[in-house]
């Protein structure tokens, strides 16, 4: 299993492009834009909480 600086720096990074994507979408006022950036963030944290609280294979 990674790391917890592992999933900051991902989490961080993800924020990064978030940031990096947004503001020119946020800036040109893409309501569509928005809304794919809405479910990429959604999709982002959805994957972050789940690879978190997986169970080691094997142990039931």
């Amino acid at each position: 299993m990674a790391s917890s600086q592992t999933f900051a720096v991902v989490a961080a990074a993800r924020l990064f492009a978030l940031l990096a994507i947004g503001g020119p979408i946020l800036w040109l006022r893409q309501s569509q834009g928005v809304l794919a950036l809405l479910l990429i963030g959604l999709v982002w944290i959805y994957q972050g909480v789940t690879a978190t609280r997986r169970e080691p294979a094997g142990c039931h």
